[in-house]
């Protein structure tokens, strides 16, 4: 048994599960910056709960392998959910058999992945230049050293790490953590003000935990800022299935400097509800427990009034089913806020864990369809679970878009055809800027199919303008864009700069 449960550790994977909260997820006081941190602990992790996965089992893989070869009609969806990317039958089935394979002989497969990622780490250690550096570079730190070659996360890579954790969570599949409804209507409208020395900021990420280096240099960004934002919001996705351990380690650790002092909003999303959502919603609970005063999150949808200016709309759409927001009670309270914002002169920013569209198609989801009656009064809609990072144009019925689901994910560049230029791209709305650089610059030769990772500082101007900066893991500016009135009255961009 100790070699199966060292195989689990290697893959990664939560498929028997352990309560352990990480030593660095315990220190989340307000003293946490201070020398005396390490006294005054307080978890604010989630519990263990018994939507978490279960014992993951050679027979479990095996009934996966036979209902993809007996039931074609399952394929599609299942390589989606598994993968989160695109793939094909044959790789997943492939990687599925393997990972059948590898179970059955756990220490010869200790033996063989451990050999593989020491050689990876040497060559990695080898092929980083030595005037690589940029602000805030620790390579001294194991939490902030490049493990160039590690693929955890990687589509065809880590494939056995997905089926594994999908597999496992699968045994408790359909214990859904309740969810929270508003105390009437108007609950979940949260309100802020504006500084008095600026705008009213906010770092919106997304699919941010993997715990991987580039994640966490993005977190170390938000705690080191000069003045710090006055609100992170994170769009969802905590992989591989958002179980307790997942959050603890890949989530609120790299997070944890500032968690005590910065308002935290998260979106729930497919990943966390491949558990059932029992460790987003538990998390959630306990941070505004632990520091109330700092989180008043009580839900998964939400709204945030920024002064008289702005209403920022947030909508949870995977709990009542993936990439959906058809549910009655949601929609009225989503259309009883984005009306009332629009009555009161409000600029309207709509946040959604799923896309509308996806850079490279024409085609349109049924999130889309499912908010089309509200979409004329909104201005500005940003959302994650696609991998990549664009700003588009606004176009038909859809506002201006914003796709920020390049925050921890570690997509390859040609899943998107971000090597092509946007002109011979063809998308449902216009392209203004996307992101095609490499997740490090082109002179290291480091991985050059990896895409870039980063976040989006969105300030919001009293006055209606709101500024847009996309900002990379290391702290390089790649897109300037500000959007003001224009002369319809609507929300449009005047100003864009891109790297």
């Amino acid at each position: 048994m100790a070699d199966r449960d060292k195989l689990l550790e290697l893959l990664r994977v939560d498929g028997q599960r352990k309560a352990r909260p990480p030593a660095r997820a315990m220190a989340l006081s307000a003293a946490d910056e201070g020398a005396d941190a390490a006294k005054r602990p307080t978890y604010l992790g989630p519990e263990a709960h018994r939507g978490d996965c279960g014992p993951l089992t050679d027979d479990a893989v095996l009934a996966f392998v036979q209902r993809l070869e007996e039931d074609s009609d399952l394929v599609d969806a299942q390589v989606r959910r598994v993968l989160d990317a695109p793939a094909t039958r044959r790789a997943l089935l492939a990687s599925a058999r393997e990972l059948h394979e590898v179970l059955s002989a756990p220490k010869l497969a200790v033996k063989a992945i451990e050999s593989r990622r020491a050689l990876a780490r040497t060559v990695a250690e080898s092929r980083v230049p030595a005037e690589f550096s940029f602000p805030g570079y620790d390579p001294a730190n194991p939490e902030f050293a490049l493990d160039v070659d590690n693929t955890q996360f990687e589509t065809s890579a880590d494939a056995w790490g997905y089926i594994a954790s999908w597999v496992a969570a699968q045994v408790n599949t359909g214990v859904k953590a309740e969810f929270p409804w508003h105390d009437g209507i108007r609950a979940h409208v949260h309100q802020h003000v504006f500084p008095e020395d600026g705008p009213f900021e906010v770092a919106l990420f997304s699919d941010f935990g993997t715990g991987l280096p580039h994640s966490r240099y993005i977190a170390k960004q938000f705690a080191t800022r000069e003045r710090r934002f006055d609100a992170h919001i994170h769009l969802g996705d905590v992989y591989y299935v958002g179980t307790a351990n997942e959050f603890a380690e890949r989530f609120i650790e790299p997070l944890r400097s500032t968690l005590a002092t910065t308002p935290l909003y998260t979106l729930n999303a497919n990943h966390e509800m491949y558990t059932g959502g029992h460790a987003f919603f538990s998390f959630m609970h306990r941070r505004r427990e632990a520091h109330p005063l700092v989180h008043r999150q009580q839900g998964s949808y939400f709204a945030l009034n920024i002064g008289d200016a702005f209403t920022i709309v947030a909508l949870d759409t995977d709990y009542f089913g993936e990439g959906s927001h058809g549910h009655e009670s949601l929609q009225s309270w989503a259309e009883w806020v984005i009306q009332g914002a629009k009555t009161e002169g409000r600029r309207i920013i709509l946040l959604t864990a799923n896309e509308p569209y996806t850079y490279g198609s024409k085609a349109t989801t049924k999130l889309k369809s499912d908010l089309k009656p509200l979409l004329s009064m909104v201005d500005l809609w940003f959302w994650g679970n696609t991998h990549y990072c664009a700003l588009f144009a606004a176009h038909e019925d859809c506002p201006i878009g914003s796709c920020i689901g390049h925050g921890g994910y570690p997509y390859h560049r040609s899943e998107y055809d971000l090597d092509e230029p946007p002109s011979t791209v063809d998308s449902f709305a216009p392209v203004l800027w996307v992101e095609r650089g490499g997740r490090y610059p082109q002179y290291t030769g480091l991985r050059p199919e990896c895409g870039n990772n980063g976040y989006c500082a969105m300030a919001l101007v009293p006055d209606g303008t709101i500024e847009l900066t996309y900002i990379d893991w290391m702290s390089r500016e790649r897109c300037l864009a500000t959007l003001g009135t224009g002369d319809d009255g609507r929300l449009t961009i005047t100003r864009l700069e891109g790297y």
